[in-house]
């Protein structure tokens, strides 16, 4: 069903060919799954590293709970203070997926501002939208075409089972939540999905075991009895992570994180300490911007 907004990595020599598809799709849906980043060979260590790091962090007191999802952890600080997970810095930080991020946001030096997370387990869902001025058609995110895009790894397979990405396709050029037809996006181990923020989605589907590719409404699945649901391949684990070009979105993308400080302070407390992320971000041709005052500061050493 999704196959029209996956391309597969590219071959060096097929790169600016598929990068061209890439952000033609990009463009026309509002999000495009670039398969096969990884083999599957990887999974194993890549998950291991993933608790690893869920273990680390509870040890020093960087994961939140919240009690309407008490099975959901969220690990405090950005994907670079995970620091089990360095091996695996290229899915986000490399070549290869910068010269995605470059190509769909039309800029030689995206701008990371700590902006990634990684969760462990099935949390809330519902329609939604991440841009600053989400409903407002008047306001500046809905001049021209949108400059932040997020980037979605999820650590298992959710081609057929639960706990996936959904999203109204084409729904980024619309300030509501009902514009776009619902699809669940058939995503892989090793796959990677770009989706922009201005972009209608809901974490955490569900599919039903009679028909796993008929996509429902989030309002109507939550409601679904367990047996009628396919289950999740295996506990949910999922890393985000959002990149911008320099302008009016990401000027006022910065406003709403002032107006949320106390939502985001502490992811941006955790973070990897800037005088370690600027030179691994730099070399990767990636600008940094610090959100806040104390960015960085309960980074452990």
């Amino acid at each position: 069903m999704n196959a029209r907004y996956a391309v597969p990595a590219a071959e060096p020599q097929a790169e600016r060919s598929s990068l061209e598809d890439t952000v033609e799709r990009f463009r026309r849906d509002g999000l495009v799954v670039v398969r096969g980043l990884l083999p599957d060979t990887e999974r194993d260590a890549l998950r291991a590293a993933a608790f690893a790091g869920l273990e680390a962090a509870r040890a020093r007191g960087a994961v939140m709970h919240v009690p309407a999802f008490p099975g959901v952890d969220f690990l405090l600080g950005d994907l670079l203070a995970v620091r089990e997970l360095g091996p695996w810095e290229h899915l986000f930080f490399g070549d290869a997926v910068q010269r995605v991020v470059r190509a769909l946001l039309g800029v030689p030096s995206p701008v990371y501002w700590g902006d990634s997370s990684v969760q462990f387990g099935s949390g809330p869902r519902g329609f939604h939208k991440d841009n600053a001025g989400r409903l407002d058609a008047s306001h500046d995110d809905w001049r021209g075409p949108y400059g932040l895009v997020r980037c979605g790894l999820y650590m298992q397979d959710h081609d057929r089972l639960s706990g996936g990405l959904k999203v109204r396709v084409g729904s980024h050029d619309a300030p509501d939540h009902s514009s776009g037809r619902i699809i669940d996006v058939d995503s892989r181990f090793g796959d990677l999905v770009f989706w922009n923020l201005r972009l209608t989605h809901s974490g955490n589907a569900r599919r039903l075991r009679a028909a796993p590719k008929v996509a429902l409404h989030p309002a109507l699945e939550s409601r679904l009895p367990t047996w009628m649901v396919c289950p999740e391949p295996a506990r949910r684990v999922a890393a985000f992570c959002t990149f911008g070009a320099p302008g009016v979105h990401l000027e006022r993308y910065m406003d709403y994180l002032e107006r949320r400080r106390d939502d985001y302070l502490p992811y941006f407390l955790h973070a990897r300490r800037p005088d370690e992320a600027v030179p691994l971000l730099g070399r990767a041709g990636i600008a940094f911007r610090a959100p806040v005052a104390g960015y960085g500061e309960r980074d452990r050493p």
